[in-house]
């Protein structure tokens, strides 16, 4: 029995103990707190490992507990916080949070300055400041006044002030987050501080006709003046709005008074928008159902996709790149549209709106769609013919593109060449200015534009392909002109320096090729200084080595047979076997007259392998008539090798077998003994 009772009595020992433990443990400190709604709360215990935390850019997070801290103090605009902790250090946050607990709401014993009480009521982001200290005496209790009467005087009516529905309360209406109410109430006042200055741009770029001129919008994005200033409104309402709903999704009601002055400022905000012609599908006094917060600002910029869309058909001329703009919006409505069919939900009005505002904006774009359209049909025609063409021209484009001519082929190749300039290319150039004015003149943007307009190609290969080739030829042809301009002029140098070497009764016919050679020259490059010095250079030459030649043919005599010819053979026997060869095997129109000996001996003419000789030679001048080329007056002398047989051990003897042509000059007839 006894032991039963000490049982007892430790059991109720433990419970007291537990029961005292939070007192014994860890003592409350004391506050006071200012709020963001001017509301002062003082603070009879708060929990010493409440916090102050932060995370700096790139480290870590940090943390301050209350019971080290002396003071906070919180700039809601710039979101800077300044914490004094008790060894005298300020430290500085940025967007740091404030935390008792596990829950956003604070949780702390304490009354406002109406002596409600305020535990639960707010959150880190409602503190202006917080000063901490070892002691907070009790709020006050009104004491009762004695009336000098034991009956009590009646209460007198207080006037009450109506609170104004277009001003936010200062004391929340209910316990939610009002952070992103904060936020919202702060964008409006920074959309309003904003807004005229937009405004102003707008009407001055609309006075100077320069609201579609080019600009960089921005992060330096190609753009025109009138959608940048767009992009910046759509910047600071989206956020507005964002943040609005944003506050419905903590739980706020689009009729809490806390809510219902935004919708003025919101809706004020929209109709300065619409100045610069900015439209939001946003519309504050309806609720958030199905929809996202983020859902309103991606939908306002699908609507800036179809403004620009539109833009670029009607006032830009370019309905290519409009057409490609109102397409993707488009397809980002739908995708819109499929998020709250999926999700079994009707879609949002405001979804509803911007499908309405995107068919409109395409409704104007029509008659410039379907020039576009028409645009790609005349590309592809363009394309294919271009097709045609290259095949069609592939030879003398590869020569251009190889640009590896032979001498011998120079005068036919400049034919190929100037008839492709002229007459070959004039279709493939008319397709390809007609790509130009359809997809620009930039070939190194030309496969983007053309695919964007045609799509991809289904033959594998680049839209713009043959466009290059064309291009690559059309640029070869200058620098392969002057190279073969330069072989020609370095040739034709030569020869004239060589003129001298060809026989007499050749070289006028050699001069007039080389007058033509310089022509062909010129051809390829007209401005080719050493050619054009050549052309009268040639010319005098021509001229001086005609009257040189006269003089000479005036003054050549016949030289007879060698002296010291000492046979095999008499000059007699062998002139006329000579004579014989040469008429039995020449043209018709050529015929031997008379022929001498020139040398004093037979020479070897051909050796075999062993070196012993097997055809024997002996040169003649010969006189010879040649229709049309000699006169009464004048008589060829060939220097002609007269050959025979070719055998080992053959002798230095006609019969001739074959005859080895030398030179050929011009002289006058009375100079060959007995030829009339």
């Amino acid at each position: 029995m006894k032991k039963l009772l000490l049982n007892c009595l430790l059991c109720c020992f433990i419970t007291c103990l537990l029961t005292l433990t939070p007192a014994i443990g860890a003592e409350g400190l004391q506050a006071v707190i200012k709020t963001t709604t001017g509301n002062t709360i003082t603070v009879t215990s708060i929990a010493p490992d409440g916090r102050i935390e932060f995370t700096p850019e790139g480290g870590k997070k940090v943390q301050i507990l209350f019971k080290d801290i002396t003071s906070i103090e919180s700039n809601s605009e710039t979101r800077e916080s300044t914490v004094t902790t008790h060894d005298g250090k300020v430290h500085k946050m940025m967007r740091a949070n404030i935390f008792v607990g596990y829950s956003a709401y604070m949780s702390f014993t304490g009354t406002d300055q109406n002596g409600e009480d305020a535990n639960g009521t707010i959150t880190g982001s409602d503190i202006v400041s917080m000063v901490f200290s070892k002691a907070a005496a009790a709020p006050a209790q009104p004491e009762p006044q004695a009336t000098g009467s034991d009956e009590a005087e009646p209460a007198q009516a207080v006037s009450m002030p109506t609170a104004d529905p277009t001003a936010r309360p200062k004391v929340p209406s209910k316990r939610l987050p009002t952070g992103n109410l904060d936020y919202c109430y702060e964008q409006v006042n920074e959309f309003n501080k904003q807004i005229d200055g937009f405004i102003d741009k707008y009407n001055r770029f609309k006075a100077e006709e320069k609201l579609y001129e080019p600009c960089k919008a921005r992060g330096g994005v190609e753009s025109f003046n009138l959608l940048a200033i767009q992009i910046e409104v759509q910047l600071l309402l989206s956020d507005m709005i964002g943040y609005y709903y944003s506050a419905l999704l903590d739980g706020w009601e689009t009729t809490d008074p806390d809510v219902t002055p935004l919708h003025a400022g919101i809706g004020n905000a929209i109709k300065k928008a619409a100045q610069v012609e900015y439209w939001t599908c946003a519309n504050p006094a309806e609720k958030l159902d199905a929809a996202r917060p983020d859902f309103f600002k991606n939908w306002d910029k699908i609507r800036l996709l179809a403004f620009e869309a539109m833009i670029q058909t009607t006032k830009m001329n370019n309905a290519q790149q409009g057409q490609e703009l109102m397409e993707t919006a488009k397809s980002r409505v739908a995708s819109a549209e499929k998020y709250f069919a999926d999700e079994g939900a009707q879609p949002h009005p405001a979804l509803l709106r911007l499908k309405a505002e995107v068919e409109r904006l395409e409704g104007e774009c029509k008659a410039g769609f379907a020039t576009a359209g028409n645009a790609k049909d005349a590309a592809y025609a363009a394309w294919e013919a271009l097709r045609t063409e290259k095949q069609r021209l592939n030879d003398v484009m590869y020569k251009i593109e190889n640009g590896q001519i032979h001498p011998n082929n120079f005068a036919s190749f400049i034919e190929e060449l100037e008839k492709f300039e002229k007459t070959d290319s004039a279709v493939m150039k008319e397709k390809v200015e007609m790509l130009g004015k359809t997809c620009g003149n930039d070939t190194g943007n030309l496969e983007v534009a053309m695919e964007k307009l045609l799509g991809k190609n289904p033959s594998g290969w680049d839209w713009s392909a043959e466009v290059k080739y064309f291009d690559k030829i059309l640029k070869a042809i200058p620098t392969l002109r002057k190279t073969i301009g330069e072989d020609i002029a370095a040739d034709a140098k030569q020869q004239l320096g060589f003129m001298s070497s060809f026989a007499e009764a050749i070289r006028a016919q050699k001069f007039a090729e080389l007058k033509d050679y310089v022509k062909l020259g010129l051809r390829y490059d007209p401005h080719n200084t050493d050619l054009i010095d050549l052309t009268s250079k040639v010319e005098e030459s021509a001229a001086g080595d005609a009257a040189a030649i006269e003089k000479q043919i005036a003054e050549r005599q016949w030289p007879g047979d060698h002296k010291g010819f000492s046979g095999p053979g008499t000059p007699a026997e062998l002139n006329q076997a000579a004579l014989d060869y040469f008429n039995s095997t020449c043209k018709p129109t050529e015929k031997a007259l008379k022929a001498c000996i020139v040398e004093s001996d037979w020479y070897c003419f051909k050796r075999n392998i062993f070196g012993q000789p097997i055809q024997w030679a002996l040169t003649f001048w010969v006189a010879v008539d040649v229709e049309g080329e000699t006169s009464d007056d004048i008589v060829y002398a060939w220097s002609i090798s007269f050959l025979t047989e070719e055998n080992v051990g053959v002798e230095k003897a006609p019969p001739f077998k074959w005859a080895a042509f030398n030179f050929k000059q011009k002289m006058k007839r009375a100079n060959v003994p007995g030829l009339k």
